[in-house]
């Protein structure tokens, strides 16, 4: 699986990026606009995420969602994410309507989301429910649907697996009225210093940490090598703050330098579009240049290490 994300806006803040693998392509940008409410930041994002099967060509798209993160002064922080998702299904009148739930009062509706899946004919064919940070499941409604004629034993999977090849032995029968899970999280805590100490989970953990062999492959900007990152790493709090400063003041510097020559900011590996299906959307289209540049920067460091053979991560 490949990813790539590039910050192609300063301010506003606007992130575009790309994960790709054999069965899947999603593109996505995402912008923020955030709102200090004294002991809490509000987070409304202007986003767009693009998902295409390989298989069948079949493409979805859907927007962000609100969130609030709580006590970012005083007391435990926690996060709460509430507000509506609508998932369409390009060239289709198939939609998906989920809505989350927000926190009240003694933790009422916390994670809770529910919606419903509408078919062609507009009529509902599975009502969905569950909790973001544990499962979710769906129930089908209305007639019987057709059997699936399955060429073998229909297939389970632990809790562990993810099936991203499924198969039709794979798909479950979803009989009326009866909840099926489509989803599990199995999110695992990481129990490392010093990214238990920041509730960071394993997968979160693995995209912060690389082999530093591999710097002589990154790009530069890289926010892995940075040195206010590393620092935080080693728990450092003076020198990231320091170097956090420093590479600041050396954006603003480079920020008026282009405003004296008349100089506007390049995105390097986007191109700043519109939406297909959307015309007043924004989109950001992947040039497809990173990874040739990539296998470059390998390729000549290789030759400098004397035959280091790099292993793909």
């Amino acid at each position: 699986m490949k990813f790539f994300v590039e910050q192609v806006s300063h301010h506003p803040p606007i992130a575009a990026g790309i994960m790709e693998s054999e069965h899947f392509r999603m593109e996505v940008f995402h912008e923020v606009k955030t709102r200090f409410t004294g002991n809490a930041v509000d987070a409304e994002p202007f986003s767009r995420t693009r998902i295409t099967l390989k298989k069948s060509g079949t493409q979805y798209t859907f927007g962000g969602i609100n969130s609030t993160c709580h006590c970012v002064l005083v007391g435990r922080m926690w996060l709460d994410v509430y507000g509506d998702i609508k998932i369409e299904e390009i060239g289709s009148n198939r939609v998906c309507n989920l809505s989350c739930t927000k926190c009240g009062w003694f933790s009422r509706g916390w994670h809770e989301v529910s919606g419903q899946q509408i078919n062609g004919d507009g009529d509902v064919s599975f009502d969905i429910q569950g909790k973001w940070n544990e499962s979710i499941s769906a129930t089908r409604r209305g007639k019987e649907p057709p059997k699936l004629l399955r060429p073998g034993q229909a297939k389970t999977f632990g809790e562990d697996e993810i099936p991203l090849d499924m198969s039709i032995n794979e798909v479950p029968d979803f009989e009326i009225d009866t909840p099926t899970t489509l989803w599990t999280n199995v999110t695992k805590v990481c129990e490392e210093e010093p990214y238990c100490t920041w509730n960071m989970t394993e997968f979160a953990r693995k995209l912060c940490h690389f082999d530093t062999n591999y710097a002589a492959i990154l790009p530069p900007t890289d926010a892995r090598l940075r040195k206010d990152r590393v620092a935080l790493e080693e728990k450092d709090y003076s020198t990231a703050a320091k170097e956090k400063l420093a590479l600041e003041e050396e954006q603003r510097r480079q920020r008026r330098i282009r405003e004296i020559k008349g100089e506007e900011w390049k995105i390097v590996y986007f191109t700043k579009t519109t939406f297909p299906e959307i015309p007043d959307q924004d989109w950001y289209e992947f040039r497809n240049t990173y990874w040739q540049e990539r296998e470059e920067r390998k390729k000549k460091a290789d030759e400098e290490m004397g035959g280091f053979v790099f292993e793909e991560r």
